[in-house]
């Protein structure tokens, strides 16, 4: 999925950290059909605060 951002043979080394935070939030923002249309995001933290609870 990260291909979508940054295309294949591009440098990793080019790309600023920025860059990243801002292709992994909306990466972990995304609905997935995988996971019943819940973001990624959702589903981690939904785990956590059944297990501190």
């Amino acid at each position: 999925m990260i291909r979508q951002y940054f295309t294949k043979g591009s440098s990793f080394e080019d790309i600023t950290d920025g860059e990243v935070e801002m292709v992994m939030n909306r990466l972990n923002h995304r609905l997935r059909k995988t996971l019943n249309y819940k973001t990624p995001h959702a589903v981690f933290f939904a785990g956590l605060l059944q297990e501190a609870a």
